[in-house]
């Protein structure tokens, strides 16, 4: 992962978040939500994705691809949005009562809990993840004392 020092590649992907949030459908029960390291670039962790990956209820797949056709780039779940790529798959373990929503350019972004990124990262073992446990775990224990903390964004 890159951290660019100018703003217009967090405007990238800030760009996409609020696209895929327009095109796709929000219930009160979330049945997307974003994943990986573009979730906790949501969250606020100093980092920059490379990507944003999208986990997409079995139920809600085949539409989520057609609300996103404008911006395929392959027949597998592949798209591209103001440069920046994107991955839609199929998941069958959203907890929606722990799906977080956050704030970005005015849209509401359902995101995976920090703790569940924690969890996937240690259970990971096809990368290297240990920067981003320490972030996570940092993170954390920074909210543990400080509850504004959740408040804020970037």
């Amino acid at each position: 992962m890159s951290n660019p020092e100018n703003g217009a590649e967090r405007e990238k992907i800030d760009t996409a978040l609020s696209e895929i949030a327009r095109n796709l459908t929000l219930t009160e029960t979330p049945l997307w939500i974003i994943v990986s390291s573009a979730a906790l670039y949501v969250h606020g962790l100093d980092l920059f994705p490379n990507d944003i990956d999208i986990a997409v209820d079995e139920s809600l797949y085949e539409d989520s691809r057609k609300a996103l056709a404008a911006f395929a780039t392959e027949e597998d779940g592949s798209y591209c949005i103001d440069g920046v790529a994107v991955t839609l798959f199929i998941s069958s373990t959203i907890e929606s009562e722990r799906v977080e929503f956050w704030i970005v350019n005015e849209d509401y972004i359902p995101v995976n809990p920090l703790e569940t990124e924690l969890t996937y990262c240690l259970e990971r073992t096809d990368k290297n993840m240990e920067d981003r446990i320490r972030l996570i775990r940092q993170e954390l224990a920074l909210r543990a004392t400080n509850p504004e903390r959740l408040r804020r964004r970037r």
